[in-house]
């Protein structure tokens, strides 16, 4: 499991013969999205812009800016009342903006800007709309994974149609790599974006 040893995190795997560390950059913030009688998500963004250092072996490290998130369900996810959720993080040298959107029988919106709860007017495929007429724009996006759960992400695991219902299975997601660029006034921010739709069948 990942280690939070103060403003760090690190994560080491044998098997996989790498290592990482993750310095924060922005300050974290805790979020429960979701509460009900079913049960909660609560989602822990420890890092919203990191300095991300990760060794893969053989003499290969990448560094650059990274991301940590934690969320914790005691809700299983074929049980939330979703249709559609909207994720994505933008990172900059300067600036950083995440959000979730939720739409559905419930929805919810939250949006972090360097660490900070904004509001958000709009949240689309093409980007975002905060408040003070701050602006994200997506573009150049490149497919990084699209297809249904059951044969993308958790596709790898033997078995796994036995296991899971085929509400989370039939889950079709779609994930890109966007280049991204913050505006406030005359103020740009230029940077790399991972976003996603996720949409649940009815």
């Amino acid at each position: 499991m990942p280690v939070r040893e103060g403003s760090t995190v690190r994560w080491e795997s044998e098997s996989l013969k790498s290592k990482g560390s993750w310095e924060r950059l922005d300050p974290p913030c805790e979020v429960r999205v979701y509460d009900s009688s079913l049960g909660t998500v609560d989602w822990h963004c420890m890092q919203p812009r990191a300095s991300a250092t990760v060794d893969l072996g053989e003499g290969v490290t990448i560094q650059g800016l990274g991301y940590v998130e934690r969320l914790e369900m005691t809700i299983a996810p074929w049980n939330l009342p979703l249709e559609e959720l909207r994720w994505g993080r933008f990172l900059s040298d300067r600036e950083s903006v995440v959000w979730i959107d939720w739409r559905g029988e419930y929805s919810r919106r939250i949006v972090l800007e360097n660490g900070v709860l904004r509001s958000a007017s709009s949240v689309e495929e093409s980007g975002l709309t905060l408040e003070e007429n701050v602006t994200l724009s997506l573009s150049a996006s490149e497919a990084l994974r699209k297809g249904a759960l059951g044969k993308t992400a958790l596709g790898v695991i033997p078995g796994v149609a036995r296991l899971l219902p085929n509400r989370l299975l039939a889950v079709e997601e779609c994930k890109w790599r966007s280049r991204g660029e913050l505006l406030r006034g005359k103020r740009k921010s230029s940077g790399w974006a991972i976003h996603e739709i996720v949409r649940w069948p009815k």
